[in-house]
Parts: structure tokens; sequence; C-alpha cells
């Protein structure tokens, strides 16, 4: 039987995107997990947190990565010993930045890249080089590459080439139509942002585009990636004297739910995505998504979202929203919705599995 090992072991993170990711793709693998080990002969084994061990049931099997691990892990008898004792022929690491990721533990490695955002969000030099560095290591430890997007993908061999062996392979979003919502205090037909509060995302570029629709309001959902740069959003929205911008903080499944529902459409200028969650999140729900031209958005909004001048000039950002929010008919909303079904996880997680099955030759 063939062992293949996956790292899961950001699952427990609710709070950022690649916690979301890790803990549905677990949840969907595991329901295919007996019929891989009955038609494939193949044995799915989660590399997760000690707390997340039989999270997933019980047709995977679980390894619990513990700091105690982790640091042998770092030392070549132990890693030798390791690896003789989980006999894993493959592992897939879901993104780039595991912590087993020092030197391979399986014969195959197949590591998930989500972006190299550090290229383009004007870092210092040092800390491009150090972290194109470490992405040159990662990559050296893989066999096998895989992508969130066709931009990703473009984007990470441009800059560090390799001839591994690739493959594209979008996320899947869970549907928030079913989450059972809790109501918030505010007047529905809002635009909205909900995202990390990060200088990537061009947050700020929102509040001063508000300053243009002063017959609109704008909900701000999520924690800052920084005290200093949600502090500084905050100050510009009260130097700018706004009633029209509302921050919520960091929200629950069932807030997200309600806010998504009621909102009149998502605006999302981010500089900086490999795929980008919260748009297709909002499309699902049939709302409008205004995005910036930047990275993955175009690829992943396609025809079915707007999108906002390249140069995110607040006056332009304003009359985007004006000249298309009109147009979010009932017929359009119902396209957009059904635009973002092509975006599940049941889809995602076969095309993983094929994935692994080719890897190991098993087709």
């Amino acid at each position: 039987m063939k062992r293949v090992g996956i790292y899961f072991c950001d699952a427990s993170n609710y709070y950022v995107g690649i916690g979301e990711v890790e803990r549905c793709l677990a949840t969907h693998m595991a329901q295919e997990a007996a019929r891989m080990r009955r038609e494939h002969d193949v044995q799915l084994v989660y590399f997760v947190m000690p707390e997340e061990v039989g999270r997933y049931g019980n047709d995977v099997e679980y390894i619990a990565l513990t700091r105690k691990v982790a640091r042998r892990l770092l030392f070549p008898w132990w890693r030798r010993r390791y690896a003789r004792q989980w006999g894993l022929d493959l592992v897939h690491y879901t993104h780039q930045q595991p912590r087993l990721l020092k030197r391979r533990v399986s014969p195959l490695t197949l590591v998930t890249f989500h972006d190299i955002n550090f290229v383009h969000n004007n870092l210092p030099a040092w800390k491009v080089w150090k972290k194109g560095w470490l992405t040159r290591r990662r990559m050296s430890r893989a066999t096998h590459l895989s992508f969130f997007s066709e931009f990703a993908r473009r984007d990470v061999l441009s800059h560090f080439p390799s001839e591994l062996p690739t493959r594209v392979i979008y996320n899947g979003v869970d549907p928030l139509v079913d989450v059972e919502e809790e109501s918030m205090n505010l007047e529905p037909g809002f635009l909205l942002y909900i995202a990390s509060l990060s200088p990537k995302k061009n947050v700020d570029k929102l509040i001063d585009m508000m300053a243009h629709l002063p017959e609109r309001q704008l909900v701000v959902a999520g924690a800052g990636s920084s005290k200093e740069y949600g502090a500084f959003l905050r100050h510009k929205t009260e130097e700018l004297r706004l009633k029209n911008v509302t921050f919520v903080g960091r929200v629950s499944l069932g807030e997200k739910a309600w806010l998504l529902r009621h909102c009149v459409a998502l605006c999302f200028p981010s500089q900086s995505e490999g795929f980008g969650l919260p748009p297709i999140e909002a499309m699902q729900m049939g709302k409008g998504a205004f995005l910036s031209p930047f990275t993955s958005l175009p690829e992943i909004g396609g025809d079915y979202a707007y999108y906002f001048p390249s140069s995110l000039d607040a006056a332009e950002m304003a009359a985007t929203i004006e000249r298309h929010l009109p147009e979010l008919t009932p017929d359009r909303c119902h396209a957009i919705a059904s635009y973002s079904q092509r975006f599940n996880w049941p889809h995602a997680t076969h095309s993983y599995l094929s994935l692994y099955l080719d890897i190991l030759g098993e087709k």
C-alpha cells in the first residue's frame, strides 16, 4: 500500500486563508480516503497539530507534529528514523512555508505555492533576498510543484525558474449560503471589505474612495496584520471626517455570512493575491465584486467581476462603483453566483488526489 502524507498543521488557525484552505481540503479528502484505499491501495496520512488528531474521522491516519517532533526533524538521524517509521511514499506540503520542509522525509515531495507576494510588496531589499533564498531552498526539496492559479505559476517560475513538473489546481470555496447567520447591527445595502487589514490589501485606498461616495456606506471587517496599519486606517477615517466607514473587527463565520448576504458588493483592491478567497465567497452569494486588476484577481474573477483602474485613484474607484452597481440586476447576480460554483472543494479534492496518483505512477 502506498502512503501519502498531507500537511494540515495550520488547519486550526481559523482566521487566516491558509487555515481555511487546509481545513476545507482536509475535510473533503477525508471523505474520499476510504475510496482511495479501496480502489487505489493508497492510505492518506494527515500531519496535524496534536489537538487536531481524530478531527477528520477514522479513514485517515494521523501524525501529530508536536514541538518535540518538529525540533528533532532538524537533525539527520532523527529525520531518517521518522522517515522509516512513517513509511511515506509522497508528502504534500499544502503551502510553501511548512515546519517540516527542511529536508525530505519521503522519496517524493509535492509543494503547493500560494504566491511570492514578497517580490511585489515593496519590502526592504534584505527581506526580499532572504525570502527569495528560502523559496529556492524549499523548491530544492520538492520533486513536484502545484499552484493556486496560472498567475501564481507564471509569477513563481519567472522569478525562480524550475524544470520540476507543475500543475495548477484552483482553490475551492466552502459555500456560506447554508451557514446560520449571526445578525449584526448594520443597515443592509453597504459596500463590504472583508479580509486581513494589511498594507498589501490597499484598504486605505477604500477609505479615500469613500470620501467620494458620501451617500454610500462601507463596512470594513477583519483584524489588522499590524497594530500600526489598523490604527492608520482609523486615523485616516477620522482625518477625512468620514461618517460612512464602519470598522467591525474580526467576525465569526455566522457574522461573515450575514455581512456577505446583506452587502451590495465586495470591494477588494488587493495588489498581492495568489488566489483570493473573499471575491469568490461574495460571488457565491450573488454579489458584485470590485477588484484590483493585479496578480491573480482578474483570472479568478473573470468577466463576472468588476475592476478598479490600475492607478487605484480614489475618484476613479468611486466612479467605477457608481457606474457598475446599477448593472447588478437579479439576472446578473444569478450569473455571478453560477460562475462562482466552479470553485468548489470536491473538484479541488479530486484534482489533488488525481495528482497524487499521477505522481505515484498509479495511473
